[in-house]
């Protein structure tokens, strides 16, 4: 069933929608909505990147092929040597910054990883990879981002350079 909405009953929506997000986080703005897809729908591309932008998540995206692609701040990181063979066998990594730290996202078959740089927040001992549940607690919950998928917002923002 389709639901009609004039312009202004689109407004208010968005609106409230974007009040919602902003007191209690984007993964209560899904959850009222019920998906990503339809929160996209409704606040639009521009919002959300505005949105992402003032929790301090920067929606720029690079893509790493080597890891010469891998900034500084990275390279101490043990697993910063691992990077070719987690190149040759999932594909590319996208860099990003949160916070102005920087991280590594790849899916490896379905499985989200992510490599981040040393802080108070991340064990030692996991030589900066984090997993999806830790990256979700840890890092996006804090900034009102928690329930946010990083590979659909890679889809929305991420630009092919020639």
């Amino acid at each position: 069933m389709k639901i009609i909405l004039t312009e202004n009953q689109h407004s208010s929506l968005k609106n409230n929608l974007i009040d919602v997000i902003n007191r209690f986080g984007i993964g209560t703005g899904i959850k009222t909505v019920g998906s990503f897809k339809v929160l996209l729908k409704i606040i639009g591309k521009e919002t959300l990147y505005d949105i992402l932008k003032q929790h301090g998540f920067d929606p720029v995206f690079k893509i790493v092929t080597s890891r010469f692609d891998v900034p500084r701040e990275l390279y101490y990181l043990d697993i910063y040597r691992s990077v070719p063979s987690f190149l040759n066998q999932w594909g590319p990594m996208f860099l990003f910054m949160i916070d102005n730290k920087h991280y590594l996202y790849q899916d490896q078959n379905r499985v989200n990883i992510f490599i981040s740089e040393y802080d108070d927040v991340i064990d030692p001992e996991q030589d900066g990879i984090i997993d999806e549940n830790i990256f979700q607690d840890s890092i996006l919950q804090p900034l009102g981002l928690k329930g946010i998928n990083i590979g659909k917002v890679i889809d929305l923002y991420y630009i092919e350079e020639d």
